[in-house]
């Protein structure tokens, strides 16, 4: 019988410090995004697929509230050190748990994450 792969994964640890330069660069792009606390997240999640650099960013206890997104928040697109195109979206789902989302135009192998100054608001 073939398993299902979950839409996410539980994780629980501090947002790194890269991860927090794409978050800053990302908000900068759209300054309209309601997260007072977001300083107060960690990442509760990461993607179902095991592989990808997506993570899911809220509250400690936060992870069972992952559900159907929302919406989307910013939608943007950069370049990774290597010259590869790649998309930054933040999802919004319940509870303001963001869904941090890198994905390539082009489903490359390996995932890396964009450079933060390259990042620009997706046309």
């Amino acid at each position: 019988m073939d398993s299902i792969t979950p839409y996410a994964i539980p994780e629980n640890r501090e947002i790194s410090e890269v991860e927090w330069e794409l978050i800053r660069a990302m908000i900068s792009l759209e300054n309209t995004i309601p997260l007072e606390d977001i300083d107060d997240y960690k990442v509760i999640g990461r993607c179902g697929c095991g592989s990808c650099p997506t993570i899911f960013i809220g509250h400690d206890g936060d992870f069972e509230k992952i559900g159907k997104s929302k919406g989307i928040l910013i939608d943007a697109i950069g370049e990774t050190k290597n010259g590869h195109s790649v998309f930054a979206t933040f999802y919004l789902h319940e509870a303001e748990i963001i869904e941090f989302e890198i994905n390539y135009y082009t489903g490359l192998g390996e995932y890396e994450l964009p450079m933060p100054s390259s990042l620009n608001i997706a046309k």
